[in-house]
């Protein structure tokens, strides 16, 4: 099961990503995604230094309609 992006955390000492009600999410750092493979639903997300992988399918289902012209 895919963790929700709210529940990475970055490395120790460094950023991190929690939840929070404010805009942004409470994010120290900056959050990157991409879709690194449509047909196995993984995800990347780079929080600060940190890189974590996800498998998503849901979310890359929806990145990848938001993405069509």
């Amino acid at each position: 099961m895919a963790a929700p992006i709210w529940a990475l955390r970055a490395a120790e000492g460094g950023a991190t990503a929690t939840r929070s009600d404010e805009p942004g999410g409470g994010l120290s750092a900056p959050l990157v995604a991409y879709v690194r493979d449509a047909a196995r639903g993984e995800v990347v997300f780079m929080v600060g230094t940190k890189e974590v992988v996800r498998k998503d399918p849901g979310l890359v289902s929806h990145l990848v309609r938001c993405c069509e012209v």
